[in-house]
């Protein structure tokens, strides 16, 4: 077999494959899996989408479902222990389908309990979605600074050219929160404030998300504003789930949110959905 030499790529590719199916839920870890072996373990050793040329390649991939995205194609940008943020392959990639959207990407960020993310200059425009957990983001945009708490179902624009960086102050769960990036290119100089950080945090500065200490990240988030307390204003984020579902029955809930009714979707020409459905 294949996978007996380790220095095999295509068994480089399916431990790769395990390695991220082993970071997910429990509930989705076996199905992962399978699909992972589907993927990688074909008759006789070898996997004929790899010998395929690019044009069959893409046949065979809308014979499927072209909406479904495997975890294996998110690649990591960066990864530490307390956290990870990963970076879907470009939709058209996966189908010609996509080809209209092409210049927009999808991502997702992961930051464990009592951690801080450190800033970054944003060159994109983005809409984000906080789908679990809760946490604190700062937005710097010129002399403008803005703290905001987020909690699960909320939607906030992040203007290119804004330097953020987040918190995640809960003891207890992870803070995730899905990416919809528009890459606009807008250069410009940033430094990590690195003498803020070593006054902030010491010696545990360590990597783009490090663990930190729970007064610290208390007292840089007790001064944000929540969603509770906000209307429809332009940056500002606002809670999906405390709008009026568009449909509702007693098996579930779909709310959505477009760029009609609310300003910070406005440039990005997205709406933003979320399915509540029963068991």
């Amino acid at each position: 077999s294949h996978h007996d030499n380790p220095e095999d790529p295509q068994r480089r590719r399916f431990e790769e494959c395990l390695d991220v199916c082993r970071r997910q839920p429990p509930s989705e870890r076996q199905q992962c899996e399978k699909s992972c072996r589907r993927e990688f373990e074909k008759p006789g050793g070898r996997n004929p989408r790899r010998e395929m040329g690019r044009g069959e390649e893409e046949e065979q991939e809308e014979s499927g479902n072209p909406y479904f995205f495997h975890p294996q194609k998110f690649r990591s940008r960066f990864e530490t222990q307390h956290g990870h943020f990963r970076v879907l392959q470009r939709f058209s990639k996966r189908s010609k389908l996509f080809q209209g959207i092409d210049d927009y990407r999808f991502a997702v960020l992961e930051a464990n309990p009592n951690t801080f993310v450190v800033p970054h200059h944003w060159d994109s425009e983005a809409a984000f979605f906080v789908l679990r957990g809760n946490g604190t983001i700062t937005s710097v945009v010129g002399e403008k600074k803005e703290s905001h708490n987020l909690e699960f179902g909320d939607v906030m624009r992040v203007p290119a050219g804004a330097t953020i960086y987040l918190i995640n102050p809960n003891d207890n769960e992870k803070l995730r929160v899905a990416m919809l990036l528009y890459p606009v290119n807008t250069p410009g100089k940033f430094r990590t404030p690195r003498d803020q950080l070593d006054r902030l945090f010491g010696q545990q500065r360590q990597g783009i998300i490090f663990k930190a200490p729970r007064e610290t990240l208390k007292s840089l988030s007790q001064h944000a504003t929540s969603t509770k307390r906000r209307g429809h204003e332009f940056r500002h984020p606002f809670n999906l789930l405390n709008q009026k579902p568009v449909y509702s029955n007693n098996f579930g809930r779909f709310f959505e949110a477009s760029p009609d009714d609310f300003k910070q979707l406005q440039d990005l020409e997205v709406s933003v959905a979320f399915a509540d459905i029963k068991q």
